[in-house]
């Protein structure tokens, strides 16, 4: 099951987002994703992470993925 979920989110990130999976490291153990590597944006790291939380298999994600530049400004509830 584990390289089915890897597996999985590879297709998913090539199809859907169109990128290579090379920069990208994917582990997975018993349903616990963890992504590490970086991206070019901010942005980017959401779409992944919003992408990989809602496949089938993926019970935690854990993200260390880093963006080289931020394009996105996250404002605190009030």
């Amino acid at each position: 099951m584990t390289t089915q979920v890897a597996d999985a989110i590879r297709t998913a990130v090539e199809e859907r987002l169109g990128w290579d999976c090379e920069s990208l490291g994917i582990e997975v153990d018993q349903g616990q994703v963890t992504l590490t590597g970086s991206v070019e944006w901010t942005s980017d790291a959401i779409r992944l992470i919003r992408l990989v939380r809602d496949l089938d298999g993926v019970v935690e994600l854990v993200s260390e993925v880093r963006s080289e530049h931020r394009d996105v400004v996250l404002v605190p509830a009030a």
